[in-house]
């Protein structure tokens, strides 16, 4: 017999998403021209409000490792993506909006863009870009040897009911969080430099 009351569980009728209620409950969905850079930092956002219960509350690091990771990822698709569009827009070298999940796909695709945009957005040398990047694409390299297509960290279990993630046993989701931190730091700001001038 369940100890839970019956009615507090679904009832016919009920909703999830709803236009009523008091607004400062609501988020505002197509506010801006391009959605894509709200969809990356939300996804980084989330990562990093979970790191932060998790090592501020000491429990739950065992199941939140698989959100945290997979919404980092996201976030590095996205914004790769984006990067891609706009940068190869900037550059009179319009590509197709990249579907692949593949990090390695996207980043070979990125890099050269950025090669030539971000030393003349950021005012700084092109050797200092080149290392930036260099150590950018081995993060992205490590992070694809544990999540190539973004299934390991959503499912234990590949479609053929192969293990996922078999090959690792310890996160530690602070330095994880840190080193996000890093690259982020980076991508936000050329993300939004090369946003501008693609307008």
């Amino acid at each position: 017999m369940f100890d839970e009351d019956v009615h507090s569980w679904p009832q016919k009728g009920d909703r999830l998403f709803t236009v009523d209620g008091d607004w400062r409950d609501f988020a505002r969905l197509n506010s801006q021209r391009d959605n894509l850079s709200l969809y990356a930092v939300g996804y980084k956002l989330a990562g990093d409000k979970l790191v932060e219960s998790v090592t501020m509350n000491q429990k739950n690091h065992d199941t939140l490792v698989f959100p945290i990771a997979s919404l980092y990822r996201h976030y590095l698709e996205l914004r790769l993506k984006q990067l891609i569009r706009d940068g190869s827009q900037i550059l009179n070298t319009p590509l197709d909006f990249p579907k692949s999940h593949d990090f390695d796909s996207l980043w070979e695709q990125c890099k050269p863009i950025l090669e030539r945009i971000a030393p003349k957005a950021l005012s700084i040398e092109a050797d200092v870009v080149h290392q930036t990047l260099e150590a950018i694409g081995e993060l992205l390299a490590e992070f694809a040897a544990l999540d190539a297509g973004s299934m390991a960290f959503r499912y234990p279990t590949d479609k053929h009911n192969k293990a996922l993630l078999s090959n690792v046993s310890d996160i530690n989701l602070r330095h994880l969080a840190e080193t996000m931190n890093k690259m982020e730091r980076f991508l936000e700001k050329i993300a939004w430099l090369i946003s501008v001038s693609a307008e």
